[in-house]
Order: structure tokens, then sequence, then C-alpha cells
């Protein structure tokens, strides 16, 4: 089981398509310096003690098809950078302490297969936006802090 903190120096890593470290003990801040693996398809860091924000330059990864981010500690809001994954077809945030509202950006990334939001301190409406992903299969949207009627475009999933 790997423990500590993720080095900044993964960036080096510079052809790395996939990236498992799931199901350890490490801690910290996601490094910034990810963003930098332009050729990363798969990233999958959940259920660790991961803490502190998503980093923006995550949102620079555009092969990125898999994220899975659950499990941690992580804080702060879903940057409404997210809509730049744009070939993202599995995104996993569920079980932090994410909060904020669900950004409407999400609906931009038409590829999307399943999204998983469950679990952490999401508040606000559930976003119309949602309701484009033509291709989702699976919302979890469960144990937040959301409010207001769910729009009746839920039948265009």
């Amino acid at each position: 089981m790997l423990e500590g903190e993720i080095s900044p120096k993964v960036q080096s890593l510079s052809k790395l398509a996939w990236l498992y470290l799931e199901d350890n003990k490490l801690t910290g801040n996601i490094p910034a310096e990810i963003g930098n693996l332009a050729c990363l398809v798969d990233l999958r860091l959940a259920s660790n003690r991961l803490s502190g924000r998503i980093p923006e330059e995550l949102y620079q990864l555009h092969q990125l098809k898999y994220l899975d981010l659950a499990s941690n500690l992580l804080e702060g809001i879903i940057s409404p950078k997210i809509q730049q994954l744009c070939l993202l077809e599995w995104l996993y945030l569920e079980n932090n302490k994410l909060n904020g509202s669900i950004p409407g950006e999400i609906g931009m990334l038409s590829n999307l297969l399943e999204l998983r939001l469950d679990s952490n301190q999401l508040s606000g409406k559930i976003p119309d936006e949602l309701f484009l992903l033509r291709r989702l299969e699976l919302l979890d949207l469960s144990g937040n802090r959301l409010q207001g009627a769910i729009s009746p475009k839920i039948q265009q999933l």
C-alpha cells in the first residue's frame, strides 16, 4: 500500500496514458503538475486521503476519458473549466467534501456515460444542462444539499 504524497515529479512521465493509484493511503494535495501529462486518458486516484481542491491544471488533460477522484477529502467547488475535458466518459467525484453548485458546464461533456457526484456538500438546483447529456447511463446526485424541483427535462435522458 502506497503512503505519502504524490510527487510533482510525476510530470516527467510525459507519455503516461493511465495512472492508477486508487485504494492507497496517499495524502496531501493532488499536484498541479498532473495537468502536464498531456497523453493521460485514465486517471484513478480514488479511495485515498487526498485533500485540498481539485487543481485547475487538471482541466488541461484534454485526452482524459476516465476521471475517478472519489472517496477522498477533496473540498471546494467543481470548476466550470470541467467542460474542457470534452472527451470525458466517466466522472466520479463522489464521497468527498465538494461544495457550491453543480456547474452547468458539465452539460457540455457530451460523451459522458456515468456521472457520480453523490455524498458531497453540493447545493443549489440541479442544472438543466445535465439533461442535455444524451449518452448518460448513470447519474447519482444523492447525499448532497440540492434543492428545488427536478426539471421535467429529465425525461430527455
